[in-house]
This record gives C-alpha cells, structure tokens and sequence, in this order.
C-alpha cells in the first residue's frame, strides 16, 4: 500500500553554536494528511485490503537534530504515530518513520 501525504509539522527548536558552525534541535508535533491512496495491488487481491479501512490524516510526535556549516544543512529526524491509521482498528498501525534532510541556505 503507497500512501501520499502533506505534512504539516509545527516544530520548536532552538540552534546552538556562532558563526559559520552550528546544531539544531527541533521538536513538535505533525498532522499528515493523506492525498492520494495507491491501491493497485490490492485491486488484484480483491477483499485483501480496502483503502477505505485508513484514515485520512495522522497525528505524530517528531524530533530531531540537524547542522549547519556555512550554507549547508543536514537534519536527522524521527517520527512516532500517536494516532492508529486504520478505522477498525483490528491491528495498530502507527506512523514510525526516520527521515535525512540535506540543504542549502539561499539567504
């Protein structure tokens, strides 16, 4: 099953560091919202899976660290589910994702 979603994380987080060289800390929650729902598999299957059984969004804790030096950044973060993401709830199925950022600072 391939999900689509639009992340919508509201992060606090403060940088350590002067100059050219520093880390980042960031916390906070995160509400996706799921957009489209890949279902092909399953339309083979027949009664196997129904993306109707999801949920259309998920609430999830997120935290991380990252580091700047000089333009560049890179970010490590995790993601924990809160919320189960399926409706019947016959098994918990919760968000669990670790994500790597990497960028570079235009102003």
């Amino acid at each position: 099953m391939d999900f689509t979603s639009l992340d919508l994380p509201l992060l606090l987080g403060t940088r350590i560091g002067l100059g050219p060289i520093a880390a980042r800390v960031q916390v906070g929650p995160v509400v996706s919202f799921i957009i489209d729902k890949d279902n092909s598999v399953f339309d083979r299957l027949g009664e196997v899976g129904k993306t109707g059984s999801y949920k259309n969004q998920a609430i999830a804790l997120t935290g991380g660290v990252g580091v700047d030096i000089m333009r560049l950044r890179a970010d490590l973060r995790y993601e924990h589910g809160l919320s189960n993401l399926t409706k019947d709830g016959a098994e918990s199925q919760k968000i669990n994702v670790w994500t790597i950022g990497i960028g570079y600072r235009l102003f």
